[in-house]
Protein backbone atom coordinates (compact mmCIF):
# COMPACT_ATOMS: atom_id res chain seq x y z
CA UNK A 1 0.00 0.00 0.00
CA UNK A 2 1.46 3.02 -1.12
CA UNK A 3 0.92 6.80 -0.25
CA UNK A 4 -0.85 9.03 -3.78
CA UNK A 5 -1.76 12.31 -4.49
CA UNK A 6 0.07 15.68 -5.84
CA UNK A 7 3.45 15.97 -5.51
CA UNK A 8 3.48 19.06 -3.47
CA UNK A 9 1.19 16.65 -1.18
CA UNK A 10 3.23 14.03 -1.03
CA UNK A 11 6.25 15.85 -0.66
CA UNK A 12 4.84 17.30 2.31
CA UNK A 13 3.23 14.07 3.88
CA UNK A 14 7.18 12.35 3.72
CA UNK A 15 8.46 15.11 5.67
CA UNK A 16 5.97 14.92 8.45
CA UNK A 17 6.00 11.46 8.39
CA UNK A 18 10.54 11.60 8.70
CA UNK A 19 9.36 14.25 11.45
CA UNK A 20 7.04 11.77 13.47
CA UNK A 21 9.69 8.75 12.80
CA UNK A 22 12.26 10.74 14.22
CA UNK A 23 10.70 11.62 17.57
CA UNK A 24 9.41 8.50 18.53
CA UNK A 25 12.72 6.67 17.04
CA UNK A 26 13.51 6.25 20.58
CA UNK A 27 10.67 4.51 22.18
CA UNK A 28 10.29 2.25 18.88
CA UNK A 29 13.67 1.24 19.03
CA UNK A 30 13.47 0.64 22.96
CA UNK A 31 10.28 -1.49 22.19
CA UNK A 32 12.11 -3.22 19.03
CA UNK A 33 15.28 -4.28 21.36
CA UNK A 34 12.67 -6.43 24.48
CA UNK A 35 10.93 -7.91 21.78
CA UNK A 36 13.83 -9.13 19.65
CA UNK A 37 14.83 -11.27 22.17
CA UNK A 38 12.15 -12.33 23.39
CA UNK A 39 11.60 -13.80 19.27
CA UNK A 40 14.86 -15.22 19.31
CA UNK A 41 14.25 -17.06 22.50
CA UNK A 42 10.49 -18.48 20.48
CA UNK A 43 12.72 -19.03 17.45
CA UNK A 44 15.22 -21.32 19.05
CA UNK A 45 16.96 -23.91 17.00
CA UNK A 46 14.70 -22.85 14.12
CA UNK A 47 17.03 -19.47 13.51
CA UNK A 48 19.88 -21.58 13.07
CA UNK A 49 19.24 -22.48 9.68
CA UNK A 50 19.88 -19.17 8.00
CA UNK A 51 22.38 -17.28 7.08
CA UNK A 52 23.75 -14.20 8.65
CA UNK A 53 21.96 -11.65 6.35
CA UNK A 54 18.56 -13.47 6.83
CA UNK A 55 18.95 -12.86 10.76
CA UNK A 56 20.29 -9.47 10.11
CA UNK A 57 17.10 -8.40 8.37
CA UNK A 58 14.89 -10.32 11.03
CA UNK A 59 16.71 -8.53 13.73
CA UNK A 60 16.26 -5.11 12.06
CA UNK A 61 13.82 -2.63 13.05
CA UNK A 62 11.13 -2.55 10.74
CA UNK A 63 11.41 1.20 9.90
CA UNK A 64 14.96 0.63 9.05
CA UNK A 65 14.51 -2.38 6.91
CA UNK A 66 15.63 -2.12 3.10
CA UNK A 67 13.58 -3.58 0.33
CA UNK A 68 15.61 -6.42 0.18
CA UNK A 69 15.66 -7.09 3.79
CA UNK A 70 11.70 -6.67 4.14
CA UNK A 71 11.14 -9.41 1.17
CA UNK A 72 13.98 -11.47 2.93
CA UNK A 73 11.97 -10.54 6.60
CA UNK A 74 8.45 -11.97 4.88
CA UNK A 75 9.60 -15.42 3.64
CA UNK A 76 11.61 -16.21 6.64
CA UNK A 77 9.37 -15.49 9.36
CA UNK A 78 6.56 -17.94 7.97
CA UNK A 79 9.40 -20.48 8.56
CA UNK A 80 9.67 -19.40 12.09
CA UNK A 81 6.18 -21.09 13.49
CA UNK A 82 5.72 -19.14 16.31
CA UNK A 83 2.59 -17.26 17.26
CA UNK A 84 3.27 -13.47 18.31
CA UNK A 85 -0.07 -13.88 20.39
CA UNK A 86 2.82 -15.70 22.72
CA UNK A 87 5.21 -13.27 22.62
CA UNK A 88 4.35 -11.61 26.24
CA UNK A 89 4.89 -15.32 27.71
CA UNK A 90 8.69 -14.78 26.76
CA UNK A 91 9.70 -11.42 27.97
CA UNK A 92 11.86 -11.24 30.41
CA UNK A 93 10.04 -10.12 33.77
CA UNK A 94 11.76 -7.25 34.58
CA UNK A 95 11.06 -5.56 31.15
CA UNK A 96 7.39 -6.02 30.98
CA UNK A 97 6.55 -3.34 32.88
CA UNK A 98 8.75 -1.32 30.39
CA UNK A 99 7.02 -3.26 27.60
CA UNK A 100 3.60 -1.94 28.49
CA UNK A 101 4.53 1.41 29.49
CA UNK A 102 6.01 1.55 25.73
CA UNK A 103 3.14 0.69 23.79
CA UNK A 104 1.09 2.67 25.60
CA UNK A 105 3.29 5.90 24.49
CA UNK A 106 3.31 4.82 21.16
CA UNK A 107 0.00 4.30 20.93
CA UNK A 108 -0.41 7.92 22.01
CA UNK A 109 2.07 9.13 19.17
CA UNK A 110 0.71 7.49 16.60
CA UNK A 111 -2.52 9.67 17.20
CA UNK A 112 -0.80 11.94 16.03
CA UNK A 113 1.36 10.24 12.94
CA UNK A 114 0.37 12.03 9.60
CA UNK A 115 -2.17 10.49 7.19
CA UNK A 116 -1.06 10.19 3.40
CA UNK A 117 -3.08 11.95 1.40
CA UNK A 118 -4.54 9.16 -0.39
CA UNK A 119 -3.24 5.43 -0.08
CA UNK A 120 -3.67 2.19 -3.31
CA UNK A 121 -2.63 -1.10 -3.37
CA UNK A 122 -0.39 -0.79 -6.50
CA UNK A 123 1.88 -3.60 -7.81
CA UNK A 124 5.09 -2.36 -8.68
CA UNK A 125 8.85 -2.52 -9.53
CA UNK A 126 11.78 -0.77 -7.39
CA UNK A 127 15.22 -0.68 -6.93
CA UNK A 128 16.62 -2.58 -4.24
CA UNK A 129 19.95 -0.49 -4.08
CA UNK A 130 20.89 3.16 -5.80
CA UNK A 131 24.31 0.90 -7.28
CA UNK A 132 22.86 -1.27 -9.67
CA UNK A 133 24.91 -4.88 -9.47
CA UNK A 134 27.43 -4.84 -12.11
CA UNK A 135 26.11 -6.56 -15.69
CA UNK A 136 29.01 -8.38 -17.52
CA UNK A 137 29.04 -9.83 -21.30
CA UNK A 138 28.67 -13.44 -21.50
CA UNK A 139 30.14 -16.36 -23.20
CA UNK A 140 28.15 -18.42 -25.05
CA UNK A 141 25.23 -17.01 -23.26
CA UNK A 142 26.31 -18.79 -19.73
CA UNK A 143 25.86 -16.88 -16.37
CA UNK A 144 28.60 -18.73 -14.82
CA UNK A 145 30.90 -17.46 -17.22
CA UNK A 146 31.69 -13.62 -17.20
CA UNK A 147 33.26 -11.24 -19.38
CA UNK A 148 34.38 -7.56 -19.29
CA UNK A 149 31.75 -5.65 -17.19
CA UNK A 150 29.57 -3.68 -19.68
CA UNK A 151 28.50 0.11 -18.74
CA UNK A 152 25.01 0.52 -19.18
CA UNK A 153 24.01 2.18 -22.41
CA UNK A 154 21.56 1.98 -25.39
CA UNK A 155 20.92 -1.01 -27.56
CA UNK A 156 23.95 -0.35 -30.19
CA UNK A 157 21.99 -0.42 -33.28
CA UNK A 158 18.92 1.64 -32.29
CA UNK A 159 22.09 4.59 -31.60
CA UNK A 160 23.57 6.90 -33.96
CA UNK A 161 26.50 7.50 -32.60
CA UNK A 162 29.40 4.74 -33.02
CA UNK A 163 30.84 5.38 -29.65
CA UNK A 164 30.90 2.79 -27.00
CA UNK A 165 31.66 5.90 -24.00
CA UNK A 166 29.54 4.78 -20.67
CA UNK A 167 25.61 6.49 -20.56
CA UNK A 168 25.86 9.74 -18.13
CA UNK A 169 22.95 9.11 -15.86
CA UNK A 170 21.57 11.27 -13.34
CA UNK A 171 19.44 9.76 -10.61
CA UNK A 172 16.18 11.65 -10.46
CA UNK A 173 16.01 11.41 -6.50
CA UNK A 174 18.13 9.72 -3.97
CA UNK A 175 16.14 6.30 -3.86
CA UNK A 176 17.01 5.40 -7.54
CA UNK A 177 19.71 4.98 -9.72
CA UNK A 178 18.33 6.85 -12.44
CA UNK A 179 18.99 3.50 -14.79
CA UNK A 180 14.78 3.14 -15.61
CA UNK A 181 14.42 6.98 -15.89
CA UNK A 182 17.27 7.24 -18.43
CA UNK A 183 15.39 4.48 -20.34
CA UNK A 184 12.04 6.12 -20.53
CA UNK A 185 14.09 9.46 -21.59
CA UNK A 186 15.54 7.72 -23.98
CA UNK A 187 11.91 5.74 -25.00
CA UNK A 188 10.37 9.19 -25.37
CA UNK A 189 12.73 11.05 -27.09
CA UNK A 190 11.87 12.85 -30.24
CA UNK A 191 15.17 11.20 -32.34
CA UNK A 192 13.92 7.91 -30.63
CA UNK A 193 13.71 5.76 -33.75
CA UNK A 194 10.92 3.36 -33.27
CA UNK A 195 8.71 4.36 -30.02
CA UNK A 196 6.81 7.47 -32.08
CA UNK A 197 6.48 5.30 -35.22
CA UNK A 198 5.01 2.62 -33.51
CA UNK A 199 2.21 4.73 -32.13
CA UNK A 200 1.51 6.71 -35.55
CA UNK A 201 1.39 2.91 -36.93
CA UNK A 202 -1.26 1.90 -34.40
CA UNK A 203 -2.98 4.92 -34.71
CA UNK A 204 -2.98 4.48 -38.67
CA UNK A 205 -4.29 0.73 -37.99
CA UNK A 206 -7.28 1.76 -35.98
CA UNK A 207 -8.85 3.68 -38.64
CA UNK A 208 -7.79 1.67 -42.08
CA UNK A 209 -7.55 -1.75 -40.25
CA UNK A 210 -4.12 -2.70 -41.65
CA UNK A 211 -1.31 -0.13 -40.44
CA UNK A 212 1.48 1.12 -42.50
CA UNK A 213 3.78 -1.31 -41.20
CA UNK A 214 2.25 -4.67 -42.07
CA UNK A 215 3.30 -6.58 -38.73
CA UNK A 216 2.52 -4.33 -36.07
CA UNK A 217 4.72 -5.95 -33.70
CA UNK A 218 7.41 -6.72 -35.33
CA UNK A 219 9.78 -3.68 -37.44
CA UNK A 220 12.39 -5.45 -37.94
CA UNK A 221 13.96 -7.55 -40.72
CA UNK A 222 11.39 -10.06 -40.99
CA UNK A 223 8.62 -7.60 -41.90
CA UNK A 224 8.64 -5.96 -45.34
CA UNK A 225 9.71 -2.41 -45.64
CA UNK A 226 6.40 -0.28 -46.04
CA UNK A 227 5.36 0.97 -49.17
CA UNK A 228 4.25 4.30 -47.94
CA UNK A 229 7.65 5.01 -46.13
CA UNK A 230 7.38 8.67 -46.88
CA UNK A 231 3.77 8.88 -45.60
CA UNK A 232 5.22 7.00 -42.38
CA UNK A 233 8.11 9.19 -41.75
CA UNK A 234 6.15 12.54 -42.21
CA UNK A 235 3.52 11.36 -39.63
CA UNK A 236 5.73 10.59 -37.41
CA UNK A 237 7.48 13.96 -37.36
CA UNK A 238 4.02 15.50 -37.84
CA UNK A 239 3.72 13.63 -34.52
CA UNK A 240 6.35 14.85 -32.40
CA UNK A 241 5.93 18.59 -33.88
CA UNK A 242 2.39 18.25 -32.17
CA UNK A 243 3.46 17.80 -29.22
CA UNK A 244 2.78 13.97 -29.11
CA UNK A 245 -0.75 15.02 -29.87
CA UNK A 246 -2.80 12.12 -30.45
CA UNK A 247 -5.43 14.32 -31.36
CA UNK A 248 -3.54 16.02 -34.17
CA UNK A 249 -2.68 12.73 -35.60
CA UNK A 250 -6.73 11.95 -36.23
CA UNK A 251 -7.09 15.21 -37.47
CA UNK A 252 -4.61 14.82 -40.16
CA UNK A 253 -6.01 11.09 -41.08
CA UNK A 254 -9.90 11.64 -40.99
CA UNK A 255 -9.43 14.69 -42.86
CA UNK A 256 -7.26 13.54 -45.58
CA UNK A 257 -8.30 12.44 -49.17
CA UNK A 258 -7.87 9.08 -48.56
CA UNK A 259 -9.74 8.36 -45.41
CA UNK A 260 -12.54 10.36 -46.92
CA UNK A 261 -12.75 7.77 -49.94
CA UNK A 262 -16.04 5.75 -50.16
CA UNK A 263 -15.17 1.70 -50.39
CA UNK A 264 -15.41 0.64 -53.48
CA UNK A 265 -18.72 -0.89 -54.08
CA UNK A 266 -19.36 -1.70 -58.01
CA UNK A 267 -22.22 -3.89 -59.86
CA UNK A 268 -21.58 -6.95 -61.34
CA UNK A 269 -23.22 -9.50 -63.12
CA UNK A 270 -26.52 -10.58 -61.52
CA UNK A 271 -27.09 -7.77 -59.62
CA UNK A 272 -24.72 -8.12 -57.22
CA UNK A 273 -22.82 -5.90 -55.23
CA UNK A 274 -18.75 -6.15 -54.84
CA UNK A 275 -16.62 -4.34 -52.24
CA UNK A 276 -13.97 -6.39 -53.63
CA UNK A 277 -11.32 -4.96 -56.05
CA UNK A 278 -12.21 -7.65 -58.90
CA UNK A 279 -10.90 -8.18 -62.43
CA UNK A 280 -13.04 -10.25 -65.11
CA UNK A 281 -11.62 -13.71 -66.03
CA UNK A 282 -10.73 -14.13 -69.64
CA UNK A 283 -11.29 -17.98 -69.07
CA UNK A 284 -14.83 -17.62 -68.03
CA UNK A 285 -17.85 -17.80 -70.61
CA UNK A 286 -20.19 -16.37 -67.30
CA UNK A 287 -18.09 -12.69 -67.17
CA UNK A 288 -17.49 -13.80 -63.19
CA UNK A 289 -15.18 -11.72 -61.51
CA UNK A 290 -11.97 -12.53 -60.24
CA UNK A 291 -10.36 -10.58 -56.85
CA UNK A 292 -7.34 -8.70 -57.91
CA UNK A 293 -4.04 -9.79 -55.64
CA UNK A 294 -3.76 -6.81 -52.50
CA UNK A 295 -2.58 -3.66 -53.48
CA UNK A 296 -0.88 -1.26 -51.41
CA UNK A 297 -2.42 1.98 -52.80
CA UNK A 298 -5.24 3.28 -50.77
CA UNK A 299 -7.47 3.76 -54.00
CA UNK A 300 -10.55 2.88 -52.10
CA UNK A 301 -11.61 2.87 -48.43
CA UNK A 302 -10.42 -0.57 -47.28
CA UNK A 303 -13.77 -2.26 -45.97
CA UNK A 304 -14.11 -3.56 -42.63
CA UNK A 305 -16.17 -4.73 -40.14
CA UNK A 306 -16.77 -3.25 -36.95
CA UNK A 307 -14.76 -4.15 -33.60
CA UNK A 308 -16.67 -6.10 -31.32
CA UNK A 309 -16.90 -3.65 -28.84
CA UNK A 310 -18.21 -1.00 -31.86
CA UNK A 311 -20.73 -4.10 -32.73
CA UNK A 312 -22.80 -3.31 -28.78
CA UNK A 313 -22.28 0.29 -28.94
CA UNK A 314 -23.88 0.48 -32.17
CA UNK A 315 -26.96 -1.56 -31.00
CA UNK A 316 -26.95 0.50 -27.74
CA UNK A 317 -26.83 3.80 -29.81
CA UNK A 318 -29.78 2.32 -31.80
CA UNK A 319 -32.04 0.98 -29.11
CA UNK A 320 -31.89 4.82 -27.45
CA UNK A 321 -30.74 3.55 -24.20
CA UNK A 322 -26.83 4.18 -24.75
CA UNK A 323 -25.20 5.76 -21.87
CA UNK A 324 -22.41 7.73 -22.64
CA UNK A 325 -21.63 8.32 -18.76
CA UNK A 326 -17.21 8.69 -19.04
CA UNK A 327 -15.00 7.43 -16.28
CA UNK A 328 -15.76 5.23 -13.25
CA UNK A 329 -15.38 1.47 -12.39
CA UNK A 330 -16.30 -1.30 -14.76
CA UNK A 331 -19.23 -2.49 -15.05
CA UNK A 332 -21.14 -5.68 -15.62
CA UNK A 333 -23.79 -6.60 -17.97
CA UNK A 334 -25.81 -9.12 -18.10
CA UNK A 335 -24.22 -12.98 -18.89
CA UNK A 336 -26.49 -15.29 -21.30
CA UNK A 337 -28.53 -18.12 -19.05
CA UNK A 338 -26.36 -20.77 -17.63
CA UNK A 339 -23.31 -19.08 -18.59
CA UNK A 340 -20.24 -18.87 -16.49
CA UNK A 341 -21.08 -20.86 -13.55
CA UNK A 342 -19.88 -20.71 -10.19
CA UNK A 343 -17.53 -17.94 -11.88
CA UNK A 344 -20.68 -15.24 -13.02
CA UNK A 345 -20.28 -12.07 -12.29
CA UNK A 346 -22.73 -9.75 -9.96
CA UNK A 347 -25.09 -8.04 -12.92
CA UNK A 348 -24.80 -4.16 -12.33
CA UNK A 349 -27.30 -1.44 -12.10
CA UNK A 350 -30.13 -1.46 -15.50
CA UNK A 351 -28.36 2.40 -16.29
CA UNK A 352 -24.41 0.90 -15.84
CA UNK A 353 -25.45 -2.07 -18.26
CA UNK A 354 -25.93 0.22 -20.84
CA UNK A 355 -22.92 1.77 -20.78
CA UNK A 356 -20.11 2.28 -23.49
CA UNK A 357 -18.15 -1.35 -24.43
CA UNK A 358 -14.96 0.26 -23.14
CA UNK A 359 -16.32 -0.08 -19.29
CA UNK A 360 -17.42 -3.74 -19.52
CA UNK A 361 -15.28 -5.39 -16.61
CA UNK A 362 -12.49 -7.62 -18.03
CA UNK A 363 -11.78 -10.86 -16.68
CA UNK A 364 -9.37 -12.62 -18.03
CA UNK A 365 -10.89 -15.97 -18.07
CA UNK A 366 -14.43 -15.25 -18.47
CA UNK A 367 -14.82 -12.31 -21.68
CA UNK A 368 -17.96 -11.01 -22.59
CA UNK A 369 -19.49 -13.75 -24.95
CA UNK A 370 -20.49 -11.06 -27.77
CA UNK A 371 -17.33 -9.42 -28.05
CA UNK A 372 -15.64 -12.76 -27.99
CA UNK A 373 -17.61 -14.07 -30.58
CA UNK A 374 -16.58 -11.44 -32.73
CA UNK A 375 -12.65 -11.18 -32.46
CA UNK A 376 -11.87 -9.77 -28.71
CA UNK A 377 -8.23 -10.05 -28.31
CA UNK A 378 -6.91 -13.46 -25.95
CA UNK A 379 -6.81 -11.37 -22.31
CA UNK A 380 -3.88 -14.10 -21.60
CA UNK A 381 -1.57 -11.99 -24.21
CA UNK A 382 -0.25 -8.32 -25.42
CA UNK A 383 -2.65 -7.93 -29.16
CA UNK A 384 -1.17 -5.42 -31.86
CA UNK A 385 -3.61 -6.28 -34.16
CA UNK A 386 -6.80 -8.51 -33.34
CA UNK A 387 -7.66 -11.20 -35.73
CA UNK A 388 -10.27 -11.24 -38.77
CA UNK A 389 -12.20 -13.90 -38.90
CA UNK A 390 -15.76 -14.52 -39.99
CA UNK A 391 -17.42 -17.48 -38.48
CA UNK A 392 -20.89 -19.57 -37.89
CA UNK A 393 -21.14 -18.54 -34.21
CA UNK A 394 -20.98 -14.93 -35.47
CA UNK A 395 -24.39 -14.77 -37.25
CA UNK A 396 -26.01 -17.71 -34.23
CA UNK A 397 -24.92 -14.63 -32.01
CA UNK A 398 -26.50 -12.08 -34.33
CA UNK A 399 -29.89 -14.09 -34.48
CA UNK A 400 -30.11 -14.91 -30.93
CA UNK A 401 -28.13 -13.04 -28.88
CA UNK A 402 -30.96 -11.36 -26.05
CA UNK A 403 -29.07 -8.34 -26.22
CA UNK A 404 -29.49 -7.72 -30.19
CA UNK A 405 -33.07 -9.12 -29.67
CA UNK A 406 -33.75 -6.38 -26.64
CA UNK A 407 -31.99 -3.64 -29.11
CA UNK A 408 -34.06 -4.59 -32.21
CA UNK A 409 -37.39 -4.32 -29.38
CA UNK A 410 -36.00 -0.99 -28.42
CA UNK A 411 -35.29 -0.10 -32.01
CA UNK A 412 -38.98 -1.01 -33.49
CA UNK A 413 -40.99 1.10 -30.53
CA UNK A 414 -38.54 4.28 -30.98
CA UNK A 415 -39.17 4.28 -34.74
CA UNK A 416 -42.86 4.10 -33.69
CA UNK A 417 -42.78 6.96 -31.67
CA UNK A 418 -40.68 8.97 -33.23
CA UNK A 419 -42.15 8.43 -37.21
CA UNK A 420 -44.77 10.81 -36.10
CA UNK A 421 -47.33 9.05 -38.39
CA UNK A 422 -49.16 5.47 -38.52
CA UNK A 423 -47.92 4.98 -42.27
CA UNK A 424 -45.67 2.06 -42.14
CA UNK A 425 -43.56 3.81 -44.97
CA UNK A 426 -42.94 6.76 -42.27
CA UNK A 427 -41.67 4.12 -39.59
CA UNK A 428 -39.84 2.27 -41.50
CA UNK A 429 -37.84 5.55 -42.75
CA UNK A 430 -37.21 6.12 -39.24
CA UNK A 431 -35.70 2.98 -38.53
CA UNK A 432 -33.74 3.40 -41.38
CA UNK A 433 -32.35 6.89 -40.20
CA UNK A 434 -31.27 5.61 -36.27
CA UNK A 435 -29.70 2.51 -37.97
CA UNK A 436 -27.79 4.00 -40.99
CA UNK A 437 -27.89 7.46 -41.40
CA UNK A 438 -29.60 7.91 -44.57
CA UNK A 439 -33.21 7.57 -45.90
CA UNK A 440 -33.89 4.32 -47.31
CA UNK A 441 -34.70 4.55 -51.45
CA UNK A 442 -38.28 3.57 -52.56
CA UNK A 443 -36.54 0.57 -53.49
CA UNK A 444 -35.51 -0.32 -50.10
CA UNK A 445 -38.98 0.94 -49.20
CA UNK A 446 -41.07 -1.87 -51.19
CA UNK A 447 -38.73 -4.34 -50.07
CA UNK A 448 -38.71 -3.44 -46.59
CA UNK A 449 -43.51 -3.75 -46.70
CA UNK A 450 -43.34 -6.48 -48.60
CA UNK A 451 -40.87 -7.91 -46.05
CA UNK A 452 -43.06 -6.92 -43.50
CA UNK A 453 -45.98 -8.49 -45.23
CA UNK A 454 -44.49 -11.85 -45.64
CA UNK A 455 -43.48 -11.82 -41.58
CA UNK A 456 -46.99 -11.03 -40.43
CA UNK A 457 -48.56 -14.20 -42.66
CA UNK A 458 -45.82 -16.51 -41.58
CA UNK A 459 -46.13 -15.12 -37.62
CA UNK A 460 -50.03 -15.32 -37.60
CA UNK A 461 -49.79 -18.87 -38.76
CA UNK A 462 -47.11 -19.69 -36.06
CA UNK A 463 -47.91 -21.12 -32.85
CA UNK A 464 -44.43 -20.23 -31.29
CA UNK A 465 -45.75 -17.11 -29.89
CA UNK A 466 -48.11 -18.74 -28.00
CA UNK A 467 -45.59 -21.83 -26.96
CA UNK A 468 -42.83 -19.03 -26.02
CA UNK A 469 -41.05 -19.76 -28.20
CA UNK A 470 -40.40 -16.98 -30.22
CA UNK A 471 -39.14 -13.39 -29.83
CA UNK A 472 -42.18 -11.72 -30.28
CA UNK A 473 -44.91 -11.36 -27.20
CA UNK A 474 -48.22 -12.54 -26.79
CA UNK A 475 -49.68 -9.04 -26.53
CA UNK A 476 -47.56 -7.71 -29.96
CA UNK A 477 -49.79 -7.46 -32.74
CA UNK A 478 -48.93 -9.53 -35.89
CA UNK A 479 -47.69 -5.99 -37.14
CA UNK A 480 -45.65 -4.98 -34.54
CA UNK A 481 -44.14 -8.32 -34.68
CA UNK A 482 -42.94 -8.06 -38.10
CA UNK A 483 -41.93 -4.70 -37.76
CA UNK A 484 -39.60 -6.27 -34.67
CA UNK A 485 -38.03 -8.84 -37.40
CA UNK A 486 -37.43 -6.10 -39.99
CA UNK A 487 -35.71 -3.21 -37.26
CA UNK A 488 -34.15 -7.29 -35.99
CA UNK A 489 -32.68 -7.82 -40.12
CA UNK A 490 -31.31 -3.50 -39.98
CA UNK A 491 -29.39 -3.96 -37.06
CA UNK A 492 -27.84 -7.55 -38.99
CA UNK A 493 -26.92 -6.01 -41.82
CA UNK A 494 -23.89 -5.72 -43.68
CA UNK A 495 -24.39 -1.31 -43.85
CA UNK A 496 -25.14 -1.81 -40.13
CA UNK A 497 -21.94 -3.80 -39.10
CA UNK A 498 -19.66 -2.39 -41.40
CA UNK A 499 -17.54 0.52 -41.96
CA UNK A 500 -17.57 1.03 -45.91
Amino acid sequence: KLPVGKHEQLVEYRRQQQQWLDETADLRHELHEIEKAARIKMAGDKRMKFPADVLAAIDCPPEERSAMQRQLTFWSERQMEYKNDDLPKHIAEDKKARREELIALLAEAKKKQPKPPREANVMAVGELSTTPPKTHLLETGSYDKPLEELAPHYPAILRREATLNPLAITPPNERSSGRRSELARWLTSADHPLTHRVWVNRVWQGHFGKGLIDNANDFGVQTPTPPHLDLFDWLTSEFIASGYSTKHLHRLIVLSATYRQAGEVRKVEGGRRSEDRTVSSSSSSSGSTLPLPPSPLYSSFPRQRLSSERIRDAWLVASGNFNDTMFGTGVRPELPPNFGGAGAWKVSDPPDRVRRSVYIYAKRNLPYPLMAAFDFPDMHEACGCRTKTTIAPQALMLLNSGLIVNAAKQLASRSKDEAGSADPAARIGRAWQIAFGRSPSDREVQAAMKFTAAQQQIIADSDTTRTGESVHTPTDSDTEAAFLDLCHALLNANEFLFVE
